[in-house]
């Protein structure tokens, strides 16, 4: 009976020392999760103080973004100088001082994007709205579309002053160029 006896109790501590362990695994995350939220209030408030731009929110999914710098890089003269589709597109954003460029085919893919912080959420909203005709009042958001190989395809423009057709056709023939060298 002592055998027995011995095994339950040995059972019995490991069990308390697992509760105990879970417990503070529990207590330890809470407390994680705390220290984030104020090391993230303290963040924007330094950026206030700093004079950088206040935190917005995001017209796609309504969550709040964290300002973020982006990479100052000389524009260059042609999108044949471009690395990859990303860099094609930053390329054209900077020559028409747009903000934001993706390019999505209508049924939602992001297929390159520049300046934007969630591509595919933004591919996804915008081609819907305009698979179903909606108006965009979004501001600062232009959608304009075009084809490439026969597929339709979606420019989705950021810009603070809405571009005229011509800039906008300009910008259409570009991404196609882009698209015929890296697609």
């Amino acid at each position: 009976m002592d055998g027995i006896t011995l095994e339950i109790t040995l059972l019995f501590i490991i069990l308390i020392l697992l509760a105990i362990t879970l417990f503070l695994g529990v207590v330890n995350a809470l407390f994680l999760s705390k220290l984030f939220a104020v090391v993230s209030r303290q963040l924007v408030r330094q950026g206030e103080r700093t004079g950088e731009p206040k935190q917005r929110v995001s017209a796609v999914s309504g969550d709040r973004e964290v300002p973020t710098q982006k990479m100052s890089m000389p524009p260059r003269a042609d999108i044949s100088d471009a690395r990859d589709i990303s860099d094609g597109l930053r390329i054209i954003a900077e020559r028409y001082g747009l903000d934001g460029l993706t390019v999505s085919s209508t049924d939602g893919l992001a297929l390159g994007s520049y300046g934007v912080e969630s591509p595919s959420a933004e591919a996804a909203r915008y081609s819907h709205l305009h698979a179903i005709g909606e108006a965009i009042t979004d501001p600062g958001v232009t959608i304009s579309q075009m084809e490439f190989q026969g597929s339709p395809l979606i420019a989705i423009i950021r810009s603070a002053v809405s571009p005229t057709d011509e800039i906008s056709n300009t910008i259409k023939d570009e991404v196609r160029r882009l698209f015929e060298r890296w697609l």
